[in-house]
């Protein structure tokens, strides 16, 4: 004999009663993905890729969550600013790169606010 199967019941937020996605844990993490990169944001994410080391763009696409079209635009940008170097295929950090990591971590220490 077969066991029942349980029916899964969809139960949808009322804003009425005070809930909200951001009433959940599980909300609040899916506002925080919804939320888009700025171009600097980007520009640290390939800065910090490179950083431990040269490493291919295929990389940086596929860890970055890029596509190749937008990943030469930020490339270029980089390379111009002498944020990145390429030589043998790789990309790596620069000095120069590194600082503008380091003041980005600043920057993100004095803009982010702790959940009350």
């Amino acid at each position: 004999m077969s066991s029942p199967k349980a029916a899964l019941v969809h139960v949808p937020l009322n804003p009425f009663n005070g809930d909200s996605p951001h009433s959940t844990e599980r909300g609040r993490e899916m506002i925080e993905r919804k939320k888009r990169r700025c171009e600097i944001d980007i520009f640290a994410d390939i800065l910090y890729l490179a950083k431990k080391g040269g490493i291919k763009k295929t990389t940086i696409v596929y860890k970055a969550n890029l596509n190749f079209k937008i990943v030469e635009g930020f490339l270029s940008s980089l390379l111009e600013g002498g944020l990145i170097e390429f030589s043998d295929k790789l990309y790596e950090t620069t000095d120069k790169g590194g600082t503008f990591l380091h003041h980005y971590k600043e920057i993100q220490k004095l803009t982010t606010i702790e959940p009350v």
